[in-house]
């Protein structure tokens, strides 16, 4: 046999003791999905001849420990590994010799997310660890979680170490501060953050990395889609080298979506003459320049707004978003109305207000000057929900929505 798939085998929790013995010849094995795998079969290190190993799980017991990759030097496309935690020498990091296994384009690494309170030894010997768990610099797909460390390796401030990296996932990194040195990357399109507590901004020491300090300053170049999700600390998206924030200089030239959720101490959000999605949730929103109209490009096609409790009004020119198909405001308690600009939506086609119990009427005339609406969804809104009624004012302009099955007074979908 050369090729084993076992993806998404849930109930697959370990190997028989003999695998390796028995099954020499293997050259694939498929392992995607199987989450609740324990550990590897004893000496796999021994299949030289190994080309595709998904999924290796670290254990300490003999021959099950990161080590056994070191003579694996044919494995290619996507490895992920697990139970980093459990590598108790930095040798044994060493061993694994990720570097040399130059035809893998993709890597996870996994410290075991059900742990976010490591000491401080434990911590220092994780990041001890990371660094010797350098990959090649051709990576194209790294996912990183529940790292414990304070700090990143060194490798990862090398600005030419991610010169092909086209995807980022860091999640729970609960005590570090930085996140690679990405910014600058040629090829970087996707970053998604999650659970980073100490992290305060996306790009530290600007002016050194970048070669200047000329405004406006282009970071994360050719960035289409970024997710931000619960950075309690994060309060900008730049700075030089004297830790001054330099938000209003930078700029996202290609940033096409943006997603920021529970973010509390962001104050605005990055310059991006190409967004087309925008979802804010849980964000400060009080800080008047987060509202700021100019910044919201008029490439805008769709605007989420969620749970911002200090929100009392939307833009009064929110209209110039001639492009925006979508508006959705959810959870906004102290909103207390519609702004009367609303009226050059032309492009318009869902509208949703929910839980918004502040807004209790629309803009004289705007539902007749909406053409393009066909989906209206109104929940937790009293006073709206009545005058959309049977016999209530508005009832009669919701008429003709064209697809008045998707209308909807009550629970949102």
């Amino acid at each position: 046999m050369q090729t084993l798939r076992l993806n998404h085998c849930k109930g697959l929790r370990q190997f028989p003791e003999d695998m390796v013995m028995s099954l020499r010849k293997l050259i694939h094995v498929y392992l995607y999905g199987c989450s609740n795998l324990e550990r590897m079969p004893r000496n796999i290190g021994q299949l030289n001849n190994l080309c595709t190993l998904t999924r290796f799980i670290v254990d300490t017991r003999d021959g099950c420990g990161i080590e056994e990759l070191k003579d694996l030097r044919h494995l290619s496309n996507r490895l992920e590994l697990y139970s980093l935690r459990k590598i108790k020498s930095v040798n044994h990091a060493k061993e694994a010799n990720l570097k040399q296994k130059q035809n893998l384009s993709e890597l996870l690494f996994s410290w075991g997310l059900e742990r976010f309170d490591r000491t401080e030894n434990e911590a220092c010997n994780e990041e001890e660890v990371f660094q010797h768990l350098e990959p090649h610099s051709k990576i194209q797909i790294f996912e990183l979680y529940g790292y414990g460390g304070p700090e990143i390796p060194r490798w990862m401030r090398d600005r030419q170490m991610f010169q092909c990296l086209r995807k980022l996932t860091i999640f729970n990194w609960t005590r570090c501060k930085n996140i690679p040195v990405v910014w600058l990357s040629p090829s970087l399109e996707y970053l998604h953050l999650y659970n980073m507590g100490k992290l305060k901004t996306l790009c530290d020491n600007l002016c050194r990395e970048g070669g200047g300090c000329s405004t406006p300053l282009q970071i994360f170049p050719k960035l289409k889609n970024m997710f931000l999700e619960h950075l309690p600390s994060l309060e900008g998206w730049a700075g030089n080298s004297a830790g001054v924030a330099i938000d209003s200089s930078v700029i996202f030239p290609v940033l096409e979506r943006l997603q920021i959720n529970i973010c509390p101490k962001i104050a605005s959000f990055p310059l991006s003459p190409v967004l087309k999605d925008l979802n804010l949730a849980g964000c400060n929103l009080e800080v008047e320049c987060l509202w700021d109209i100019p910044r919201l490009p008029t490439s805008l096609e769709i605007l989420w707004i969620q749970r911002s409790g200090g929100l009392v009004a939307l833009p009064s020119n929110l209209g110039d978003l001639a492009k925006l198909s979508g508006l959705m405001v959810n959870i906004c308690r102290s909103l207390k109305g519609l702004p009367d600009g609303m009226d050059g939506l032309t492009s318009l086609r869902e509208l949703r207000i929910t839980h918004c119990p502040g807004i209790e009427e629309f803009p004289n005339g705007l539902l007749q000057r909406l053409p393009a609406l066909d989906r209206l969804i109104i929940h937790g809104c009293p006073e709206l929900e009545r005058r959309c009624r049977e016999g209530g004012e508005y009832f009669h302009h919701l008429l003709p929505i064209p697809d008045k099955s998707r209308f909807r007074t009550g629970a949102p979908e």
